[in-house]
């Protein structure tokens, strides 16, 4: 009998640590274990032109190769990928890229349209990030 009390015991005080185990901090100056959101990367100007150099390096290069492109001067960087190439119903030559920025701990990212037009290939939409 002595056995059953001594496992009901540990029982007991198993479950009254788990429960410690999951209590949330509360009150002021507590922290939370839930991480805010990064916020998203935003372009400027000079952005946008070294990302639409960088477009049509990686055009050049392999489907599928991630092409980097940073800005020194805004301290953002990150990488385009060119997913797939194609001609569409009209004949008009596209392709569907990803686009990633970076700034610090913020990440934005982008899945685009590029289509050809006067030897460049310009981004349908601009471009518009998210995370």
């Amino acid at each position: 009998m002595s056995k059953f009390i001594l496992g009901a015991t540990l029982g007991v005080a198993f479950l009254a640590l788990a429960g410690c185990a999951t209590e949330q901090p509360s009150g002021p100056g507590a922290s939370s274990a839930t991480p805010e959101a990064a916020p998203l990367v935003t372009l400027d100007d000079s952005d946008r032109q070294i990302i639409d150099q960088t477009l049509q390096t990686a055009s050049r290069g392999m489907v599928g190769k991630a092409v980097p492109w940073s800005n020194a001067a805004t301290g953002k960087n990150g990488a385009i990928t060119v997913i797939r190439q194609g001609y569409t119903r009209d004949g008009k030559l596209c392709q569907e890229f990803h686009l990633v920025a970076t700034k610090g701990v913020s990440r934005s990212q982008q899945v685009g349209k590029a289509c050809r037009q006067s030897g460049k290939w310009l981004p349908e939409g601009g471009y518009t990030l998210g995370s």
